[in-house]
């Protein structure tokens, strides 16, 4: 029988609205406050605010896992056979719109998302087959015709080896149209490296970085070339000065 043990959860819910909080005329993507999304918190073997009524993987086949992305805990979900089950999040209030569901997974197996709207599943992603020791990033976009209220978030995994799918950093975001046209492609580079990111402009630019906090990491004018150094995590880089704000998400 698994240890009991509850974590206090970290992921600081009010902190992501702090993505409106930055410079006028600045749009970012809105980051989604998912209780738990970092699977810091466990009782009694289960990761709380992840079991909603659609999933159907056995208790035995979900447990913490120490190697996590980051924080003390991931998820790993583990399913040898071909018959895929699921794994789901509590039910989340939702307006209309589209979204974007971002998460880190490692390991070996079959792995599609979609999601049940309360009274129906949406169709799968196709399987997405991975074979990998090192964390990566995926993505699942869907778009909601209306409001709903009781949408559960879900993760379809099969064929996994005896070690399964390790998952971790799940961060909801509701998308909005990019309303910066300003900046060519050519006149700005982004490098993304271990422990932070490289930029190099056209045209000498302010540059300023958001944690998922609202605290300003780094604020500094770049001209040319810039290299800036970040712990791992998820930050918000603007330019205000010629319209421009990219997500960073550093490894």
């Amino acid at each position: 029988m698994k240890t009991p043990f509850v974590r206090s959860l970290q992921v600081g819910l009010p902190g992501l609205l702090a993505f409106w909080m930055l410079p006028a005329g600045l749009l970012a993507d809105q980051s989604i406050g998912l209780p738990n999304a970092g699977l810091e918190l466990w009782q009694d073997g289960r990761p709380l605010y992840w079991t909603g009524s659609t999933g159907n993987i056995s208790p035995e086949s979900l447990s913490p896992s120490a190697d996590a992305h980051s924080g003390r805990w991931a998820c790993r979900l583990v399913r040898t056979q071909k018959q895929h089950v699921r794994w789901s999040s509590c039910p989340l209030s939702l307006p209309s719109g589209p979204y974007r569901l971002d998460y880190f997974v490692k390991g070996h197996g079959c792995l599609r998302n979609s999601y049940y709207s309360g009274t129906a599943y949406a169709p799968y992603t196709p399987y997405d087959t991975l074979a990998t020791d090192s964390w990566q990033q995926k993505s699942f976009g869907f778009e909601l015709k209306k409001d709903l209220d009781s949408l559960q978030l879900i993760f379809s995994i099969c064929q996994t080896d005896e070690n399964g799918l390790l998952i971790d950093d799940v961060i909801l975001c509701r998308e909005w149209p990019d309303s910066f046209s300003s900046l060519e492609p050519e006149s700005l580079q982004v490098q993304i490296l271990s422990g932070g990111f490289r930029l190099t402009v056209a045209t000498p630019a302010r540059v300023l970085v958001y944690d998922l906090s609202g605290h300003c990491c780094i604020s500094e004018r770049v001209e040319g070339l810039g290299s800036f150094s970040l712990p791992r995590g998820f930050y918000l880089l603007c330019l205000p000065d010629i319209g421009c704000t990219i997500k960073l998400v550093i490894p």
